[in-house]
């Protein structure tokens, strides 16, 4: 499994976890927030808000806290 520090989830950093089959699974550093993941077909099963404040404010609207 790959692992690696992004900076892409608004202003939060974040760890992309990588499995050998393709599924990935994004943790923001901020509370150790799931906020994404996708089966090895590449479809996201997480909902999160657009209304987010992404900069550690306040707390992420979806994902699993």
């Amino acid at each position: 499994m790959e692992a690696a520090i992004q900076t892409t989830y608004g202003q939060l950093p974040a760890l992309l976890l990588t499995a050998p089959d393709g599924a990935q699974a994004c943790v923001t550093l901020y509370g150790a927030h799931l906020i994404s993941w996708r089966g090895a077909d590449g479809r996201e099963r997480l909902f999160c808000s657009a209304q987010s404040a992404l900069d550690g404010s306040r707390a992420i609207r979806g994902g699993v806290p």
